[in-house]
């Protein structure tokens, strides 16, 4: 599979310096036709750089890509895809205003004689796509008023409207649920079966090893090296991408006393996505929200940061009912929220990494409206080395971070107001295992402090593993509680579909 014959692409010496950081630094690698070609690596391991290299986005500082025998110094995303590469972007390239059909067919309409847009034709083609993936989508919604893992779905209908030769997918399944990764898989098994090469970058070893033919590790902006998969285990994965052994995945949970009294209490709270929902909240824990996409997970957090608008239902504040909350007066009652979006929703990609990372203190680091430089860098530079964030300069945009160095970003804003309440959204989604790992010691030092803490997850693992106690939904309800360290999978997923426990 990897002799030159059968290769469809190959890079030598393939490099890329961002000022004076090396993203990749002299690559050579190869892909063979119909192959399913994993690639691994921490965030920052140059795996998104080769690969939008690959597609166009980005120019190579040196070296060659060569498709199907033709070698190019580098290429543009039009020419990359008239040469078969098409890359699903981990930062979705859609436009919110526009309805999913026209997204889809975005510069590639059909019309009526050649001058009307066919709308229905394309709403139609839309449809066949999504019915083609095995999902239930309405193409005419608009895309703001869609979920995050509906996003990603409308990305995979786009690239399957390109005739690939070359697909990229950059950790498609992220935001996916359990049913939906699993379409997903017979979607690109069907790809494969047509010859088409997949590049599939994952953090998720379970993935790569279902679905893999090779796997190829980074480091650093490395190659470390290019396997068989049946010639590697998740364990030597993990050490080449980290460069040593990890410990165990979740945090030993400590002795850490609750709070004798909720800090936060809801009663009855009824949006237009969820009903009639109540719970506490104590310190020094991390209470998990469980159950599909399209629960209420998002949506419960959201109404309490203020964020979402209360139909009914009541907050409480440490035993004290509270007006209906709006994000100004969350933020300064010692709240946090780590959104599930980071690039909508967490960081300002065109600002610099150090205003996002101090948005949150002005009022500390300021006199007489006049920021103190010196403060507000000795803020972000105390996170950087608590967080391990991997950039260049503080100066630099959070557009030049990956993906999760950008999250580290967003948690390094809302860690520097000191907050008492965190809800964290899908915080690893995207991340890579090592720094998946520094986050759980980073909830479980914020749980050993006293705070409180929700944590909502789609990776099962991730919750059973972190949470003391766990809430499920189903379609905006709450089916029941069970606890972390006695809860079972089966436990979790009987609730999130609706259906109740066994006695």
């Amino acid at each position: 599979m990897s002799t030159a014959a059968s290769n469809v692409l190959e890079v030598k010496g393939l490099t890329k310096r961002f000022g004076g950081t090396t993203a990749l630094d002299h690559a050579d690698w190869s892909l063979a036709k119909g192959e399913i070609h994993a690639i691994a690596g921490e965030n920052g391991a140059g795996k998104s750089t080769l690969c939008k290299m690959l597609a166009g986005a980005i120019v190579p500082s040196e070296g060659s890509i060569t498709i199907d025998g033709k070698t190019f110094s580098k290429l543009n995303p039009a020419e990359a895809k008239r040469n078969g590469i098409v890359m699903i972007y981990q930062e979705f390239n859609l436009v919110p205003e526009l309805p999913i059909y026209e997204n889809i067919f975005l510069g590639k309409e059909i019309t009526k004689f050649g001058v009307n847009v066919d709308k229905a034709a394309m709403i139609k083609k839309s449809d066949e796509l999504f019915h083609q993936m095995g999902v239930k989508v309405d193409s005419r919604k608009i895309i703001a008023d869609i979920s995050v893992a509906y996003c990603q779905l409308v990305e995979i209908a786009k690239a399957l409207m390109e005739n690939a030769k070359i697909l990229i997918m950059d950790e498609p399944t992220a935001p996916l649920t359990n049913q939906e990764v699993g379409i997903l898989f017979e979607i690109i098994g069907r790809l494969k079966e047509r010859g088409i090469t997949i590049v599939y970058i994952s953090h998720r070893m379970e993935e790569i090893f279902e679905l893999s033919d090779r796997v190829t590790i980074m480091r650093d902006g490395k190659i470390i090296t290019t396997r068989e998969i049946g010639d590697i285990d998740q364990k030597e994965i993990i050490s080449l991408m980290v460069g040593h052994e990890l410990g165990m995945d979740f945090p030993v949970r400590g002795k850490t006393e609750r709070s004798a009294e909720p800090v936060l209490s809801v009663r009855n709270l009824t949006t237009d996505k969820i009903r009639d929902i109540s719970f506490d909240l104590y310190g020094g824990e991390i209470l998990g929200l469980a159950g599909l996409v399209g629960a209420g997970r998002t949506e419960i957090v959201r109404a309490i940061f203020g964020a979402d608008k209360i139909k009914s239902g009541e907050i409480y504040l440490r035993g004290k009912k509270t007006d209906k909350l709006s994000i100004h007066k969350a933020i300064s009652k010692k709240i946090g929220l780590i959104p599930e979006d980071r690039k909508r929703q967490g960081v300002h990609l065109e600002l610099p990494i150090l205003h996002n990372m101090t948005l949150l203190q002005l009022d500390r680091i300021s006199r007489l409206m006049t920021i103190n430089p010196k403060k507000e860098r000795a803020g972000a530079d105390e996170f950087v080395k608590k967080l391990r964030i991997k950039m260049g300069k503080l100066s630099d945009n959070a557009s030049s971070l990956s993906g999760g160095n950008q999250q580290k970003i967003v948690l390094a804003k809302w860690l520097a107001n000191e907050p008492d309440i965190l809800f964290f959204d899908e915080p690893t989604r995207g991340i890579d295992v090592g720094a998946k790992a520094e986050i759980y010691e980073l909830m479980d030092e914020l749980r050993s402090q006293g705070k409180a803490v929700i944590m909502i997850s789609s990776e099962m693992p991730e919750v059973l593993g972190m949470c003391d106690r766990i809430l499920v939904l189903y379609e905006g309800n709450m089916m029941g509680e069970v606890i972390g360290e006695t809860a079972t999978q089966d436990d979790v997923m009987t609730l999130a579909s609706g259906l109740k426990l066994e006695k």
